[in-house]
């Protein structure tokens, strides 16, 4: 009955695009291992979060346009004009003064993450701070404001961590496992850059949200409860954090954290 009410849903909706079937409003950003669009005249939507809800609309028999924002724009078309059915990824906590007022259906968390500081191996004082264009750098928001932290924003994740290694910015910040698959896998500079737990980090989920739609996130949350086995595969292919994270253990247990440096060695001329 469910399906049959969602099919019948379908057919009413017209998108941008043309056709029917349903926008879901993306980030126009490289964020691979979870999501990125790719090159040339007709760039795809692809990475962990494509292969989830290409999985999810076969399901459900449901038609998907991905549309590709940039972030700021992104919230604009969602939170005020009202132009997507759907954004992914989104988050309560995400710019919340936008949000008051508005009634936003959110999923389960399809992903988890931590956004904190990437910074170089020698962890220099953190007064030049690099972000995404459009991102909240919210445990910094406070030191920004009042001049303490400079801010600098960036609208590729490769360009922010350039800036970190050639020393224009002292920390980035942004998703920390999309930080150094890149840094690893992009720029080949993964031994070079670590995760900052001495400072202050966030963690939460990705969320598919929508203003529209309650019934298809009722239906999202079900495929993401029976698929858990096969969500997680995809995950663990796509590199993807496979469960919530423990932050009890993020500052002596991430793989990704900073080592201590070694205690210097000093060498006695006494004979």
């Amino acid at each position: 009955m469910f399906r049959i009410a969602l099919a019948a849903l379908l057919l009413s909706a017209t998108v941008e695009a043309g056709g029917p079937g349903f926008t879901l409003g993306t980030e126009a950003v490289g964020y691979s291992p979870h999501y990125h669009w790719g090159s040339g005249p007709a760039p795809e939507y692809a990475g962990f979060a494509r292969e989830l809800f290409d999985a999810f609309a076969s399901q459900e028999n449901l038609q998907l346009h991905y549309l590709p924002l940039p972030v700021k724009r992104l919230y604009q078309q969602f939170l005020r004009t009202g132009g997507l059915d759907f954004k992914y990824p989104d988050s309560p906590e995400w710019q919340a003064p936008l949000r008051a007022g508005l009634s936003i259906t959110y999923s389960r968390p399809a992903a988890h993450y931590i956004d904190g500081i990437i910074s170089l191996n020698q962890q220099p004082p953190l007064k030049r701070l690099g972000t995404i264009r459009g991102f909240n750098p919210t445990p910094y928001l406070h030191a920004i404001h009042n001049g303490d932290i400079a801010i600098s924003e960036f609208t590729r994740v490769t360009d922010l961590l350039q800036a970190l290694l050639h020393q224009r910015i002292d920390g980035a910040y942004l998703n920390i496992d999309v930080g150094m698959y890149q840094a690893s896998g992009q720029l080949g500079a993964g031994a070079r850059v670590c995760f900052n737990t001495q400072l202050p980090f966030v963690s939460g989920g990705y969320r598919l949200a929508t203003r529209k739609h309650p019934e298809v996130i009722a239906a999202f949350d079900r495929f993401l409860q029976t698929n858990a086995t096969r969500i997680a595969a995809m995950k663990q292919r796509h590199g993807v954090q496979l469960a919530a994270i423990d932050l009890n253990n993020v500052k002596t247990r991430h793989r990704h954290r900073c080592q201590p440096k070694p205690a210097q060695t000093i060498l006695s001329t006494d004979k």
